[in-house]
């Protein structure tokens, strides 16, 4: 039984490897990351605005918000260590640019 366990196992982690190549991409750059961050809590905004107008999107909008990016952060910074994911320098990367 521990065979057919470990052959299911690997059966799905060869199927959900191709799943991680569009977070992996998105993980690696700075500014990727941070642009989809904004565009979660951009969209809980625009909610809390259309669903309960100003008054909603400032008393429970900001809060709710707040807790979107913090969860938002949190989860990257986790998905960066889990996957070994490391960003480059800024220098690195304008020595590059120059070549």
């Amino acid at each position: 039984m521990g065979f057919v366990l470990a052959g299911l196992k690997l059966r799905l982690h060869i199927l959900g490897a191709p799943l991680w190549v569009p977070v992996d991409w998105m993980l690696k750059s700075k500014a990727r990351t941070t642009n989809t961050m904004a565009a979660v809590v951009g969209a809980v905004a625009i909610y809390f605005q259309f669903t309960d107008g100003l008054h909603g999107l400032l008393t429970d909008g900001i809060g709710t918000g707040s807790v979107v990016y913090g969860s938002l952060r949190a989860a990257v910074g986790m998905l960066r260590r889990h996957r070994a994911i490391e960003l480059s320098d800024a220098s690195e990367t304008a020595g590059r640019a120059d070549h």
